[in-house]
């Protein structure tokens, strides 16, 4: 089984504005996760507004090593008045990982 993801939250004036989901994957597992992540996602919130890039041959080979070298596949992103998510794959140091991120875009008032 996958190991547990790691979660961040950003806070803002004591208001949560950004909460990230970090998947951890080993790097040859790295694009199957993604592409199982996205397929989640895709199936709970409908198409995305920004469609994740089709990857480069490099990439589709071996996303972790193409993460490594500096490449940034984008990736897809959701939008709603009130926040966006946002899914791709990244580099934490040498950690090959997916990041599901939610911003939130309400204006934040005291």
């Amino acid at each position: 089984s996958p190991p547990k993801p790691e979660v961040r939250v950003e806070f803002r004036f004591g208001v949560a504005s950004e909460i990230s989901v970090l998947y951890p994957a080993a790097p040859e597992r790295l694009k199957d996760h993604y592409d199982r992540l996205y397929t989640g996602v895709r199936a709970q919130f409908g198409a995305p507004q920004v469609d994740r890039a089709p990857l480069r041959a490099e990439c589709a080979t071996s996303l972790a090593n193409c993460l490594a070298s500096g490449q940034r596949p984008k990736g897809a992103a959701w939008h709603w008045p009130a926040g966006s998510i946002e899914l791709a794959p990244a580099l934490d140091g040498n950690r090959a990982l997916i990041e599901l991120r939610y911003s939130r875009h309400e204006p934040l008032t005291q």
